[in-house]
């Protein structure tokens, strides 16, 4: 009997050691697929350009000599493209003078009174060199980074013709998809 209880231990022992290895599953691998849609912004101007781009120019008192003014201290002119289309694709930058008084008490910018600028910026931005600003839609600058600002550096050439006066004219800045 002594023997009896002996091979029945045994063969409990043996049979929780068999059921555990035979309840034991394999690794077992699985994949999902995460999707999603991105879908194209806008090319747009960042900010309100019409308070980043004005130009201030400095006062200049009439002497009958012609003069190049700076902007007003502490003064900048900085325009911020956003190009958020999502396709790596370029944009340009066109500009054109108004020369057309928004108010009675300005007058008209006169002949030879003329703004230049001469584009700088980051991200791969492309200056077209210094332009001097006219009634025809010009490029000034190109680029094609998702965020860019320029700094335009203009300039005001008063000519020694010029009356005293306050004078202002209107600049209409375009911004389109570049070649």
């Amino acid at each position: 009997m002594k023997h009896t209880k002996k091979v029945v231990a045994m063969m409990m022992v043996g049979g929780v050691v068999l059921a555990s290895t035979t309840t034991v599953k394999a690794v077992e691998n699985k994949a999902t697929q995460a999707e999603i849609t991105v879908t194209a912004g806008e090319l747009t101007f960042v900010e309100d350009i019409s308070d980043t781009a004005k130009m201030n120019f400095q006062a200049v008192t009439f002497d009958g000599e012609s003069h190049t003014q700076n902007l007003s201290a502490g003064e900048t002119a900085v325009i911020k493209v956003g190009d958020y289309r999502g396709n790596n694709a370029k944009w340009n930058v066109t500009v054109k003078d108004t020369r057309t008084a928004s108010a009675n008490e300005f007058e008209n910018f006169v002949d030879g009174m003329n703004i230049t600028v001469n584009p700088t910026g980051d991200n791969g931005v492309t200056s077209q060199g210094v332009k001097i600003l006219n009634k025809g839609a010009q490029k000034v600058f190109s680029g094609g980074a998702l965020l860019s600002e320029v700094d335009l550096r203009p300039q005001l050439t008063v000519p020694g013709n010029a009356l005293a006066g306050d004078y202002q004219t209107v600049l209409e800045w375009v911004l389109s998809p570049g070649e």
